[in-house]
């Protein structure tokens, strides 16, 4: 084989390297689009959570006012029966709004979790890409000279 030749193979070898590479950043491209759009559900949902924890302790403390509300105070007779019986109605009312609060937040944590390791597993493939990305342009370099 002449030097001609020689020549021409490695520069057909670099060619095809460079589009090997060019192809794996495109895949690169979907797979940042996919983290961005995970970074966004996290931060959606980091908010709602802090929403949420935000709203359990503001009712976790309006419900301790109630409950300091049990006694029946000046009331007497009927008057009186009525009123336990309206705080505690307001206190079972409260106390599954508070459950219904805390499952939600749960089932937030737990979606947080699945999409944060998501998110490592698609950061972990962007890293895989830029190393392979990075290793096509140079050896395509190198064959170039």
């Amino acid at each position: 084989m002449s030097d001609e030749e020689a020549k021409q193979r490695k520069r057909i070898q670099a060619s095809q390297k460079r589009t090997q590479a060019r192809q794996l950043e495109s895949q690169r491209t979907v797979a940042q689009g996919k983290k961005d759009e995970l970074d966004e559900k996290i931060e959606k949902l980091e908010k709602a959570k802090q929403q949420v924890t935000t709203a359990l302790s503001s009712l976790d403390s309006f419900s301790s006012g109630i409950s300091s509300l049990k006694g029946p105070g000046s009331f007497r007779g009927d008057r009186k029966d009525k009123y336990i019986k309206k705080i505690g109605d307001t206190e079972k009312k409260l106390k599954r709004f508070s459950k219904t609060h805390t499952e939600n937040k749960k089932k937030i944590e737990e979606k947080l979790k699945q999409l944060k390791e998501d998110q490592q597993k698609v950061s972990m493939t962007i890293g895989s890409l830029s190393t392979r990305i990075g290793s096509l342009y140079s050896a395509a370099a190198q064959l170039d000279c």
